[in-house]
């Protein structure tokens, strides 16, 4: 498996997992050992991953 074919395999599965959850979950707060945001959310740390993946 080349690192390409893994990185979309990764993200194909995390979206998967993404498009199951219900929007007005988004502003829940998850455990700050997740994020470095001061406040983080759910929405918060999926925008990161999609700052990062762009």
């Amino acid at each position: 498996m080349t690192p390409a074919t893994l990185f979309l395999d990764a993200d194909s599965a995390l979206r998967e997992v993404i498009d199951q959850l219900d929007p007005a979950d988004f502003s829940a707060p998850v455990p700050k050992e997740w994020s470095q945001l001061e406040s983080p959310t759910l929405l918060g740390i999926l925008g990161r991953h999609a700052y990062d993946e762009a």
